[in-house]
């Protein structure tokens, strides 16, 4: 496909973007690959709570996994749109890396807009990375109280929330160590520790969860 395909890379059929992800091109990589993950299981958790509702086993939770069943359908669909921005963030980045150098002016110039594209290049993930705690918060709220029938998927909604956050924080740091703004990449740098330590909570809880569901 030509170049301009990331317009809509989530309109492609799976075997068609996964045939884009697997040819010899940096993009789409893993920072779409990422937001994929979380789309996936912010759907799952969406399935979960809707495979609960209008059961009178789960009346009194109906009204809350009505709001659980929104908010991951929210949060799917912005992950989707993040499939594609991070492709055109990656993309962005290459077109000021190819910039000209031939005069201390056009050398300026490349060296702004690398800037501008690279931190762009980390904004994209870091949001998905903050989408992705509130998956796996989601993912635990329907293991905890959701159809028990449906357990195993809650977990693997949980298991992709954490795939989608670990990939995405990669994607941050790479990009960050490119950036000259000392003061936004120490923020950043903290933000993402303070994500850590909440998704090592919820991978704990979620796990033990599961544990005490199926075993």
């Amino acid at each position: 496909m030509e170049a301009g395909y990331y317009m809509k890379l989530v309109d492609l059929k799976v075997a068609e973007f996964l045939e884009e992800l697997a040819r010899g091109s940096p993009s789409p990589g893993g920072g779409s690959a990422s937001a994929l993950a979380g789309a996936l299981g912010a759907a799952l958790v969406a399935m979960v709570a809707d495979l609960t509702l209008g059961k009178e086993r789960y009346k009194n939770v109906e009204d809350e996994l009505k709001e659980v069943s929104r908010k991951a359908a929210s949060l799917k669909d912005r992950m989707m749109c993040l499939v594609d921005e991070d492709s055109q963030a990656f993309d962005a980045l290459l077109a000021a890396l190819r910039f000209p150098q031939d005069s201390a002016e056009a050398k300026g110039k490349r060296g702004v807009e690398v800037q501008r594209a690279t931190r762009r290049a980390a904004e994209v993930p870091l949001e998905v990375a903050r989408h992705s705690i509130k998956i796996v918060e989601l993912a635990e709220v329907v293991i905890q109280k959701g159809n028990v029938n449906a357990i195993s998927d809650g977990g693997v909604a949980a298991l992709l929330g954490e795939a989608a956050f670990r990939g995405a924080v990669y994607n941050v740091r790479i990009n960050l160590s490119s950036l000259q703004d000392e003061t936004y990449r120490k923020a950043v740098e903290q933000e993402l520790r303070d994500l850590e330590g909440q998704m090592a909570i919820l991978k704990n809880g979620v796990a033990q969860l599961m544990d005490k569901k199926l075993l």
